[in-house]
């Protein structure tokens, strides 16, 4: 009786092993679909803003307009990936966050969201009064 005990404990653990190391992988595949989901309704929000805002002013400068809102919705969004980090940087490189940078020499915008690992969740470059986007899938 009980060595039959201990091998159906056994039999238990070696389930419970194997269902983690099943369910493990689809589990971080959701949480990492999710994040960048959230990476992505951020950039859009963002590029949707500044179109907004050039299309109730047309000689608005898009540079001080683009910070001045960078500013503004880190206040409302927090970055999914690290919580200490913004959520819109200007000239910078975070994961996670919309990297905006401001191109003088054709006067767009290129908003940029990176995922954990540095790849590209979404790109839009903005010139107003158009834009462009790329979506991963």
């Amino acid at each position: 009786m009980i060595i039959f005990k201990k091998s159906s404990f056994f039999l238990m653990l070696l389930c419970i092993f194997l269902g983690t190391l099943y369910i493990s992988p689809k589990i971080e595949k959701y949480v990492s679909a999710k994040k960048s989901k959230i990476i992505t309704q951020n950039c859009s929000a963002y590029s949707n803003a500044v179109l907004a805002k050039y299309n109730s002013n047309k000689k608005i400068n898009i540079k001080k307009t683009a910070e001045n809102l960078a500013d503004e919705f880190n206040k409302k969004y927090k970055n999914p990936i690290n919580k200490k980090e913004v959520a819109f940087a200007f000239d910078g490189k975070i994961k996670g966050a919309c990297n905006i940078k401001y191109d003088k020499t054709v006067k767009a915008l290129d908003v940029t969201g990176l995922d954990s690992d540095d790849t590209i969740v979404i790109r839009i470059v903005v010139k107003p009064p158009s834009f462009v986007r790329y979506d991963r899938n």
